[in-house]
């Protein structure tokens, strides 16, 4: 059933959730499979747990002392919002005493998010592969830098120099932040 305004990632979101009850049923499912509501409906919070967990410390059940070295919060949110999409009630917070409503909703769920990121700022957790962009003023700066010289040998120099120089200083801050150069 297509829904109005279905997001463009539904095929994506559709794999993930594909993986999530391939691994909750030990039965490998092909990526166009329909789950019935009454399959996602017998979706519990500890199924997503295990499946988040084993995702990211690649364990069902890691313990307190175990980092999460194959993923970071950021797609455990993406999981999350992924298979919320599919829920039949996911607009309902899990209740515990009915098992009812939306299992990405649920106490465990938001507290293994949590944990992972107190990972991440304790440089425990995978690390980041974001990059950033370079900045309107180091742009500026590396174009002025180049403009001083007419020749173009010498102009190729300045920039490889000048990318080197910026690698080296980037690489050796504590944090994981890269330029992205694009275009050149």
């Amino acid at each position: 059933m297509k829904r109005v305004n279905e997001p463009q990632q539904v095929s994506a979101y559709r794999s993930i959730l594909v993986s999530m009850m391939s691994y909750k049923d030990g039965t490998t499912y092909e990526n166009g499979y329909e789950f019935s509501d009454e399959q996602l409906g017998e979706i519990m919070p500890e199924d997503v747990y295990k499946w988040m967990t084993n995702k990211v410390y690649g364990r069902p059940d890691p313990g307190h002392d175990d980092n999460p070295t194959l993923g970071r919060s950021s797609s455990l949110e993406y999981y999350k919002k992924a298979l919320s999409y599919f829920i039949p009630y996911r607009l309902a917070s899990w209740n515990p005493m009915t098992n009812s409503g939306n299992p990405t909703r649920s106490q465990p769920i938001i507290d293994l998010i949590k944990a992972v990121k107190k990972k991440e700022v304790r440089k425990q957790g995978k690390a980041t592969s974001a990059v950033r962009p370079l900045e309107a003023e180091e742009f500026a700066s590396t174009l002025n830098l180049l403009r001083k010289y007419h020749d173009i040998l010498r102009r190729f120099q300045m920039l490889t120099l000048k990318l080197h120089m910026k690698s080296y200083i980037l690489f050796s801050r504590t944090s994981t932040t890269i330029i992205q150069l694009s275009g050149d």
